[in-house]
């Protein structure tokens, strides 16, 4: 919700590498959220550790794993582009 009312949009935008405060604080959120997705992942490697089988499937591990790698690499070269819609999940 923080870009809604400002000039993001849904739309494809162009990456904006300025110090404006409107890319700051889009590209902050977005690394908020790479720390939230590292959380899930680490939480993942607890469950896995503790050997908890009921709780993960093959799926869910690839899941957390692929997707803080995903996000970081769109954090780093497209933080503030229309890469923070991968955020919705």
């Amino acid at each position: 919700m923080l870009g809604w009312f400002t000039k993001y949009n849904w739309r494809c935008e162009p990456i904006d590498f300025s110090n404006n405060w409107e890319a700051v604080r889009i590209a902050e959120v977005c690394w908020i959220c790479f720390l939230v997705k590292f959380y899930e992942f680490i939480d993942t490697v607890f469950f896995v550790l503790r050997k908890k089988n009921s709780q993960i499937t093959t799926l869910h591990v690839f899941h957390h794993a692929l997707v803080p790698m995903t996000v970081w690499i769109g954090i780093k070269y497209g933080a503030g582009n229309s890469f923070r819609t991968h955020f919705i999940k």
